[in-house]
């Protein structure tokens, strides 16, 4: 699942995986990393699964959740890619 989200996330937002798990703070790689972490949370992982799958430390990802709505409103692309994430992955 963990694979599949992250393929579907790189596609959509035509940033390389291995970027997505990078620590790079460019705003688009971030965008995408965002965008997996809540795709992940909203197929049941919780922060501690999210953590260990990508590297990321348990308190920056909640930072990434906490901060996704506020960033999808500022950052219409980036909803829109996470919409479109979703549907590819047939969440609802």
């Amino acid at each position: 699942m963990f694979q599949d989200s992250l393929s579907a996330v790189s596609e959509e937002t035509e940033v390389e995986e291995a970027q997505i798990l990078s620590n790079s703070k460019q705003e688009e790689i971030v965008d995408a990393r965002s965008i997996l972490m809540k795709i992940l949370t909203d197929q049941g992982f919780y922060p501690i699964q999210i953590s260990h799958f990508t590297g990321i430390g348990v308190r920056s990802v909640n930072g990434f959740l906490q901060g996704f709505r506020a960033r999808c409103n500022s950052r219409k692309i980036m909803r829109i890619n996470y919409e479109n994430v979703r549907n590819n992955l047939g969440i609802t």
